[in-house]
């Protein structure tokens, strides 16, 4: 009889699985292709729900109220992940968190002996304002992954147009040759923008529009400034490129000396207390078996 149901419960499963994977090949078969050749890539956790974010944004994204849409655009604009999704993306996830936080909620309370039902709001909020978190932590990383390669893509720059090549060439070569990253893929996406037919100085703003991050503003308008100054090109980025890499070095000894006052906390709660118990332990035993205690 267990055997049986043993069975029976891993058939079940089985069913059940198969039956979600059927569901979700016809999810990714009725979403529209998406052109993210000049967008930011997915990252791999938000690459699996994708799918459900783009359904949920071809069929509702429309009926989503315009209060919504404008916090989402200015949340977007000001963490500079434009290039990484739309409003209403942004919004399809934000409602896809909240279902699928209450419904796990829903399905952990199952489980246990009572159902309170008046947690799956909170949880519901919870999963609506996870993706500002996340957001605002993948903008850290994208900065931090921006300002330690803008020192190569520099290098690579000056050395290229110090050789004769011209600023186009120069791009070519540095997006060839520099780390992948969001700073190639920025500098492929100034490219596309020039072969579409707008200026440098135009493909530079979009660019510094779009990653809003002080060192790329301090380089493009020092671009634009030596084109219409007439100055060399090859010296404007190469001291750039000593600028931003003496400003990788002190934020590395900054981020250095920040270590101790870091370790101070865990120190005292942690390891301190651990230390004076190993220590004690001798000490005490001793005066237990010469009966002082």
């Amino acid at each position: 009889m267990m055997l049986f149901i043993v069975a029976a419960a891993v058939g079940t499963f089985c069913l059940l699985c198969c039956i979600l994977f059927y569901l979700w090949q016809l999810l990714l078969i009725a979403v529209p292709r998406e052109d993210r050749s000049w967008r930011y890539p997915l990252p791999r956790a938000l690459r699996m729900i994708w799918p459900a974010v783009r359904f949920m944004e071809c069929n509702w994204g429309r009926r989503y109220p315009q209060q919504w849409l404008a916090s989402a655009h200015r949340r977007l604009t000001t963490t500079g992940m434009t290039a990484l999704m739309n409003e209403r993306q942004f919004v399809s996830l934000s409602l896809f968190c909240a279902l699928a936080a209450s419904s796990l909620a829903g399905l952990a309370m199952l489980m246990l002996p009572g159902f309170y039902s008046l947690l799956l709001a909170p949880c519901a909020i919870a999963g609506m304002f996870y993706p500002c978190i996340w957001l605002r932590n993948m903008r850290a990383e994208n900065v931090k992954s921006i300002l330690r390669h803008l020192p190569i893509y520099l290098d690579l720059l000056s050395m290229a147009v110090s050789a004769g090549s011209k600023v186009t060439a120069a791009l070519e070569y540095a997006v060839d040759k520099g780390p992948s990253g969001l700073l190639q893929h920025e500098f492929k996406r100034m490219l596309h923008d020039m072969e579409s037919g707008l200026s440098r100085a135009e493909a530079l703003r979009r660019m510094e529009q779009r990653v809003r991050i002080k060192q790329i503003t301090h380089f493009s308008n020092a671009v634009i400034q030596a084109e219409r100054m007439g100055s060399g090109l090859a010296n404007t980025l190469k001291f750039q490129a000593e600028r931003r890499r003496c400003e990788c070095f002190q934020r590395a000894e900054r981020q250095a000396m920040e270590v101790p006052v870091k370790l101070i906390f865990p120190l005292l709660v942690f390891i301190l207390p651990v230390t004076l118990m190993v220590l004690a332990f001798p000490v005490v035993i001793q005066f237990m078996q010469e009966g002082i205690w």
